[in-house]
């Protein structure tokens, strides 16, 4: 009977374990979803030339802010796949 106990206590700690394990991972592709959807809205924003005002000027502005927002973006859905 002890044995029985013993066996049904490991395989509680073991299954406790795994749901752990996913509720960290379910937490972490959360976390990286918001950030990306949050890149996305910012892109909306950011390609429409008339949010710069008096940074129009300086040429090359949109476009490396654009890039950088990609870059990020693709670096999210690589940790993403990672994390998968």
């Amino acid at each position: 009977m002890e044995e029985i106990v013993k066996k049904f206590q490991s395989k509680f700690r073991k299954v406790r374990e795994e749901m752990n394990k996913w509720n960290e991972l379910q937490s972490c592709l959360i976390s990286q979803f918001r950030n990306a959807s949050h890149i996305v809205e910012r892109l909306q924003v950011l390609q429409n030339s008339n949010n710069y005002g008096v940074l129009n000027c300086v040429s090359g502005t949109r476009d490396a802010l654009l890039e950088k927002q990609f870059e990020s973006f693709r670096n999210i859905l690589v940790s993403m796949r990672k994390t998968l």
